[in-house]
């Protein structure tokens, strides 16, 4: 009884299971230099990241953002 009210309630509130969720804003593929820009400026504010893992998803996104706009279709460095 209690697994279904859970999932009922989960239902009514719109809760989307995390296969179904989108990424993290600083997970997404970088496209453009001026979402690259928006997303720097995001993280660089966000309190809920250390300074280490912030430049760690930095670093990541101008990776990511070199390697989708090089035309190079390799892995990301540090992705698997």
């Amino acid at each position: 009884m209690h697994n279904e009210e859970i999932r009922r309630l989960k239902e009514l509130s719109g809760y989307a299971p995390i296969e179904e969720a989108n990424p993290a804003y600083y997970k997404q593929p970088i496209m453009s230099l001026e979402q690259l820009k928006k997303s720097c400026v995001r993280i660089s504010t966000d309190t809920r990241m250390g300074p280490s893992t912030k430049a760690e998803n930095i670093a990541r996104m101008f990776a990511e953002y070199e390697q989708l706009n090089s035309g190079n279709t390799g892995p990301v460095q540090g992705e698997s």
